[in-house]
């Protein structure tokens, strides 16, 4: 080893050679094999002079040099640092060792960012410094490569016109954005350390603590709206979308992200208000238009005190009962919550008993059958299917069951698909063979025909055991008026 050793030298300085020989150091086997053999970038340097002495194979093969090539040249061939900065470097490495990060060229011309630890090695009063060298620009332009993207992050952070906070998983401020320390007005140092739920009112708490609860069991949770209220009390209305972040599967921060609605919630809460008033206004309107039509309905039935003529009195209560039919469906629109329709079952009921005590039927004589589905109808609909049902009812009382006749009269309603089927039946005598229902001159049948046009509907009569109405038609749309 030690004849090797010279002949590698030979090619040196007769200095440098002579030092070689005679430092107890690299008379070591084990430091030369250790030299010779490191995978690590290993360089021998004169700290006076900056000339380089010695270098290892792994030394030549990171420059790209010869080792002789190597061995013949200045530091300050390959540090691109000041020399300043390299001679202060060599000083320290003589006086206690050191570590320093250099840029060094390499024989391609590329540049490499590397981490040099030097020591000294003193001989009969000559100094030497050992330089161990690693690669560190993989590190390097990872941290660059992190620093941007921790400055982009944190200009998103900062910059995002949504409210984001950093939560820890106990509802801990970690870290705020410039909207959000406006919205609450307090600095971001202030906020940090702080709990979420000094900023949320007492009775949305348990609220707040099940959402974020939900996100560290791992579920979807839907973006809700909340309360903020800021140091001076004030209350902004915040749609909150809750992200986990997450390692090892784990959730470890909340990121929280709130768009301000207050505005939207203010716009929102006079739309009801105004809303609320034009259904006020709208009940007030369907309840006049009710007692104007019981007015008219008690006009008329006062009316027929005045008359002696049989028919006459017919007319008049057939005209009560059409208004009273129209007036039942006002009422039931300005007790109902929702104005633009009525819910048709109640509405047959309370007319089937009005009209059974208009002609004074008893119970016992004739039987009242319902069969109605829970169907809603719009006013456009029911309007003419309430007088439709007001005069074939009226019919059968009238002329179905003659002399006291018992009976029975079956209303039923139910829809298939958009269509909806009304059937109006009785037991009673029936319909005479030679009357033609689409010929027909009677007030109460030609009103029947000419409403059933209205709603787009068919009629079908059945005169078996008594007579039978079947109409089909459709809801109508809404017409909008002046």
């Amino acid at each position: 080893m030690k004849e090797k050793m010279v002949k590698y030298q030979q090619k040196d300085s007769e200095d440098q050679e002579n030092i070689f020989k005679r430092s107890e150091i690299f008379d070591s086997e084990m430091f030369l094999m250790l030299f010779e053999f490191n995978t690590s970038v290993l360089t021998l340097l004169d700290p006076y002079s900056g000339k380089i002495i010695n270098a290892n194979p792994a030394a030549a093969k990171f420059y790209g040099y010869s080792r002789e090539k190597l061995c013949s040249m200045n530091i300050n061939e390959i540090n691109m640092s000041p020399s300043e900065k390299i001679q202060e470097a060599m000083i320290s490495g003589i006086t206690e060792g050191s570590n320093f990060i250099f840029p060094h060229k390499l024989a391609n011309g590329k540049i490499r960012t590397v981490e040099v630890f030097n020591s000294s090695i003193e001989f009969k009063g000559k100094v030497i410094l050992f330089n161990i060298i690693h690669d560190i620009t993989p590190r390097i332009e990872m941290e660059k490569s992190l620093r941007k993207s921790e400055e982009k992050y944190r200009t998103l952070f900062e910059e995002d016109p949504n409210y984001t906070i950093l939560l820890g998983t106990d509802g801990t401020i970690l870290d705020v954005n410039k909207k959000t320390t406006k919205l609450l007005g307090i600095s971001k140092k202030e906020l940090i350390g702080k709990n979420y739920s000094l900023f949320t009112k007492p009775e949305d708490i348990e609220f707040r603590k099940d959402k974020i609860n939900s996100v560290l069991q791992g579920k979807l949770v839907e973006p809700f709206e909340f309360k903020f209220i800021n140091i001076k009390g004030d209350t902004y209305w915040v749609k909150v979308n809750l992200k986990p972040v997450v390692n090892n599967e784990k959730v470890i921060y909340i990121i929280l992200i709130g768009i301000d609605i207050t505005e939207h919630k203010k716009a929102e809460n006079l739309i009801k208000s105004s809303l609320d008033d034009k259904n006020i206004l709208l009940k007030e309107i369907h309840h006049r238009v009710k007692n104007n039509m019981q007015i008219i309905s008690s006009l008329l039935s006062l009316q027929t005190e005045y008359v002696d003529d049989e028919e006459a009195i017919n007319v008049l209560k057939e005209s009560q009962n059409r208004v009273r039919s129209m007036a039942i469906i006002h009422e039931k629109l300005y007790k109902s919550k929702d104005l633009t329709n009525i819910n048709f079952v109640d509405y047959i009921q309370s007319l089937v008993l009005n009209l059974f005590y208009s002609y004074n039927i008893k119970e016992t004589q004739i039987k009242a059958t319902l069969k109605l589905e829970n169907i809603c109808l719009n006013i456009e609909t029911a309007i003419p299917c309430g007088l439709i049902i007001s005069e074939l009812i009226s019919n059968s009382l009238k002329y179905a069951f003659p002399n006291d006749m018992n009976g029975e009269i079956i209303v039923s309603l139910k829809s298939e698909k958009d269509t909806y089927k009304l059937s109006i039946s009785d037991n009673g005598i029936g319909l005479p063979e030679d009357i033609n229902f689409n010929n027909i001159r009677t007030l109460g049948l030609l009103l029947v025909n000419s409403l059933t046009e209205q709603i787009d509907g068919e009629v079908t009569i059945y005169r078996n055991h008594g007579t039978r109405y079947e109409i089909s038609f459709k809801e109508q749309i809404y017409k909008k008026r002046i």
